[in-house]
């Protein structure tokens, strides 16, 4: 089995977190996508919500899709946990499982700054998904397994193909706040609970 590991803040979770998840498990042929809530990152300013609301947030988001699951594997770890070490962690945790993971153009674009990123790339295949970032939209992916840092023995990613849902956490925070709609943004199951939080 093919597990993709999808991580985020999911700050909270919407239809575009889902989308990726969905468009991940259908391309790459993955048998199921956690979603792995991150834990506060020590070295930012706290999130809106802690761990273990954005956790449940994420749990009821998912909740009868089939193959998608939340995840809090990252919380058990110590802090902060780099993905190498969240890797080294799963593959010890579940030796029978196979993990691939998950990131947006943008991180990839940096990945060669990630800690022990050369590791990652030789023992863990990679998805890229587009990403809608500051008004720019990284929708041109052409280069993608062109990128300098990859050498000859770390496989290229695979980069997913179609029209991603351009929203973002932080642009949902702020529609609460402003009391403006996000029917279409989030799953229905938690729009009641994340306008009370967010609001």
């Amino acid at each position: 089995m093919t597990i993709g590991i999808f991580g985020g803040s999911f700050n909270p979770i919407h239809n575009g977190h889902i989308q990726v998840a969905l468009a991940a498990r259908r391309q790459a042929h993955l048998q199921q996508v956690w979603m792995m809530v991150s834990p506060q990152n020590p070295l930012k300013q706290p999130l809106a919500q802690p761990f273990a609301m954005r956790y449940h947030l994420t749990r009821i988001a998912v909740h009868g899709i089939e193959g998608l699951q939340a995840s809090a594997f990252e919380a058990t770890l110590p802090t902060p946990s780099y993905t190498y070490h969240t890797l080294q962690a799963l593959r010890e945790q579940y030796p029978h499982q196979q993990f691939a993971l998950i990131i947006g153009h943008d991180n990839w674009q940096h990945f060669d700054q990630w800690y022990r990123y050369a590791d990652i790339l030789r023992s863990t295949p990679i998805i890229v998904y587009p990403r809608h970032d500051d008004g720019h939209t990284h929708t041109d992916m052409s280069h993608t397994g062109n990128t300098p840092f990859l050498t000859a023995d770390m496989p290229t990613p695979t980069v997913l193909r179609g029209d991603f849902f351009d929203v973002s956490s932080t642009e949902i925070r702020r529609r609460i706040k402003q009391h403006e709609d996000i029917a279409t943004l989030t799953p229905q199951s938690i729009q009641p609970l994340i306008k009370r939080l967010y609001s």
